[in-house]
């Protein structure tokens, strides 16, 4: 009792809703997970698993909505760039949407709660979903509405996530941030992912719905990019014959080629 007493914004956020633990155990929810969610914490991995674990069965021809955890340990994303949407983890705690509804082919979209942020994360996720065969890919923000405070940008993804689902823009969507997380919960309860409740004032759009583009180059057989800061799959070396640049993993290429200026090195292709 005392406890309810000197924090009751916890105990009315309890009280509204219920354990989680029995009626989502699919999902693999906990609960931990429902008092990160209750509390006001930024969203963890599960929390957002669960929502796109929702969203495959309720848009099962939806392209993505893959683990947050594919991405994020480099494996091989699961999915074609068909149409698809997909929540990423990028640098300081950050989740953010993205999605090629919208656009044209070899070009990204990204629905960002915050300001604009380019990470090299951020970057090879997205190479991993396009794949593209051209040298580079488009990486566009897209104006969309941005969070209060530096906790819900989970919720906000998920949203945008959702909006996608259902064939509407982010960019014309303007949310209500105080029932995100209530609305989130009980989508969670009755395992089936709806709206998420509007503003009651439309919001006050950009002059253009994209806020800015930049080019990423990708490289190699994988078509990932390469950032000398965070180069896992090692330097870049040049095949002597098609003149295209190759990952040092992918091809195993030997040390000797970057010892050696005058080392002839071919790639796999034109080796045979």
């Amino acid at each position: 009792m005392v406890k309810h007493k000197t924090n009751p914004s916890i105990w009315i956020r309890c009280t509204r809703h219920p354990s989680l633990k029995l009626k989502v155990k699919e999902l693999g929810l906990s609960k931990h997970d429902e008092q990160v969610l209750s509390s006001g914490e930024w969203l963890n991995d599960q929390l957002i698993q669960a929502a796109m674990t929702l969203l495959r069965k309720q848009f099962p021809d939806q392209n993505g909505l893959q683990s947050t955890q594919i991405l994020a340990r480099n494996l091989q994303w699961l999915s074609s760039n068909t149409d698809f949407v997909q929540i990423s983890y990028i640098s300081q705690s950050h989740w953010v949407c993205a999605s090629n509804i919208f656009s044209s082919p070899e070009v990204c979209d990204l629905y960002d709660s915050m300001p604009p942020v380019y990470s090299s994360t951020l970057t090879s996720q997205v190479a991993a979903i396009m794949k593209c065969q051209s040298p580079c890919f488009k990486l566009r923000h897209i104006d969309v509405q941005h969070q209060s405070g530096g906790q819900d940008c989970g919720l906000f993804a998920i949203a945008f996530m959702y909006a996608l689902c259902a064939g509407k823009d982010p960019h014309l969507c303007y949310f209500d941030q105080s029932q995100m997380r209530s609305h989130l919960h009980s989508c969670l309860q009755n395992q089936t992912m709806s709206e998420f409740p509007a503003a009651t004032k439309p919001r006050r759009l950009g002059r253009t719905r994209v806020k800015c583009v930049r080019n990423f180059n990708v490289y190699c057989t994988c078509r990932l990019t390469w950032n000398k800061n965070q180069n896992i799959f090692g330097d870049l070396a040049k095949c002597g014959r098609c003149k295209e640049w190759f990952h040092q993993r992918c091809q195993n290429i030997p040390e000797e080629v970057y010892i050696e200026s005058s080392y002839n090195w071919l790639c796999s292709s034109c080796s045979h």
